[in-house]
């Protein structure tokens, strides 16, 4: 007899954690069939003004879609591109991560696993983040929302302002974390080194309004199906 866990997760992994079906948002996206079940990376991708944002801003609930239907469990970790504006300048390093634990009592050990997968300096801890540069301030969003480890991670262009050296090194702590809880991520970037090193598929928004016109396709032939495509504003 199979295992209760292992069935347990298997049953879980064929849930959907993100649901979404003709998703618009004035007009301006339409999401015809985005699913992803846990521990599933899918990337979002497509040019500028398509809608990316604004439909990864849809399944965070922080934008009202005026049609369609979005299912996506909670808890949601979201990193935001412009993350200045998504942290509170007048608190700490540790204040703005542990925001996300919404009052919630959490041992020390959850801040630190966070912060770790970040690659956030501890030295930075007791700093405002008003005196933190881009690619600091990066890393406080990334933290702050794997702290309350989440069943899906929303994450718009997360790695933008860090060198390369630790872009890679912070893909591959992150990876590692969402394989080993089973957490859903939802990736818009234009890096394809992003979606390589996170991705298992991508769907690709097109036109404006932005329309998925690649659903669910395979790693192995992305860069096949772009070039074909001739979509924009892609780094490869």
């Amino acid at each position: 007899m199979a295992d209760g866990g292992a069935m347990h997760g298997a049953d879980e992994a064929r849930t959907p954690s993100v649901r979404a079906d003709g998703v618009q948002v004035v007009g301006r996206i339409v999401a015809t069939s985005l699913v992803v079940r846990a521990g599933e990376c899918v990337a979002l991708l497509g040019a500028n003004g398509c809608g990316k944002s604004t439909l990864l801003r849809v399944l965070g609930g922080l934008v009202t879609p005026t049609s369609g239907s979005v299912e996506c469990v909670r808890p949601i970790g979201y990193v935001a591109q412009d993350v200045r504006s998504s942290l509170l300048p007048w608190f700490d390093v540790t204040r703005n991560v542990s925001l996300a634990l919404h009052g919630q009592r959490c041992g020390a050990g959850a801040i630190d696993q966070a912060v770790e997968v970040s690659g956030l300096e501890r030295g930075l801890l007791g700093r405002r983040v008003s005196t933190l540069s881009g690619g600091e301030l990066q890393r406080v969003a990334l933290a702050r929302a794997l702290v309350p480890v989440p069943r899906v991670l929303l994450l718009d262009e997360p790695f933008s302002a860090l060198d390369l050296p630790s872009r890679a090194s912070v893909r591959a702590a992150l990876r590692t974390f969402c394989a080993e809880r089973h957490v859903a991520v939802v990736l818009v970037t234009h890096d394809l080194d992003d979606v390589r090193a996170l991705a298992s598929r991508a769907v690709v928004l097109e036109g404006t309004p932005g329309r998925s016109v690649g659903d669910g396709v395979a790693l192995a032939h992305v860069d096949a199906w772009l070039g074909a495509r001739a979509i924009g504003g892609l780094a490869r």
